[in-house]
């Protein structure tokens, strides 16, 4: 829509832009950055509460060894995935400064 001149700007978050870069890079042409937010975690892969530990720790477990699978290494590089880290609620830093500064300047809801 931007290159159509139908719109003027728009927000695609890092990882469409860096796939698109990447693989379709003929999509790229004509437009430029603008600017980039702060990089954040990636969104957190959850479980239920009442989930008994031993469950979570076989989840997370094969989680990280499909991840380090010599044979999907192919796949990893395609999606731009470098690393899987175990990450804690305060890694979540930067969600938590975004929603005070929108909350400072009025939008006092975030989903």
């Amino acid at each position: 829509m931007i290159r159509r001149g139908k719109a003027n700007i728009a927000a695609i978050d890092s990882v469409t832009l860096a796939l698109l870069s990447k693989h379709q890079s003929h999509t790229m042409t004509g437009l430029k950055t603008l600017g980039a937010t702060y990089t954040a975690p990636a969104p957190p892969y959850v479980v239920r509460t009442d989930l008994p530990e031993e469950e979570v720790t076989k989840i997370t477990d094969a989680l990280f060894e499909t991840f380090e699978e010599p044979t999907l290494a192919g796949h990893r590089a395609q999606l731009l995935l470098t690393g899987l880290t175990r990450a804690r609620q305060e890694d979540y830093w930067i969600l938590e400064a975004y929603k005070d500064h929108a909350t400072k300047h009025g939008f006092p809801s975030l989903q």
